[in-house]
């Protein structure tokens, strides 16, 4: 029943060798900066609510007596974890930000090539 179904959608499409469908405007570039911004993006925001949550964590106290070392300790690995982060998120940032002006551009080039 299988087989006959797969030969039957086999001969009944228009043409066996015609390529793919590319996207309504013609090109997979624009596909593809559309399906990649919103990832960018949505990567970045999840970066900037875990850094966000770490800055609660950061305490501004100056801890002076040897009892506070622990305490002081886990405060620079917050601090470094916190200045880790910010390399990605900007270039996520500059990353999202030029897909997005991308995408706009190609919006709009189509909209002047439908004109």
């Amino acid at each position: 029943m299988v087989w006959t179904l797969a030969f039957a959608m086999y001969f009944l499409q228009e043409d066996p060798s015609a390529a793919p469908p590319v996207a309504a405007n013609g090109s997979a570039l624009v596909e593809m900066i559309h399906n990649s911004d919103p990832v960018a993006f949505a990567v970045l925001v999840i970066l900037l609510v875990y850094r966000g949550t770490l800055e609660v964590r950061e305490d501004d106290q100056i801890f002076l007596d040897s009892a506070g070392d622990s305490m002081a300790q886990e405060q620079r690995v917050i601090v470094a974890r916190i200045e880790k982060l910010s390399r990605p998120i900007k270039l996520l940032m500059i990353t999202s930000i030029v897909l997005l002006v991308a995408a706009g551009g190609f919006l709009l080039y189509d909209g002047y090539q439908r004109f």
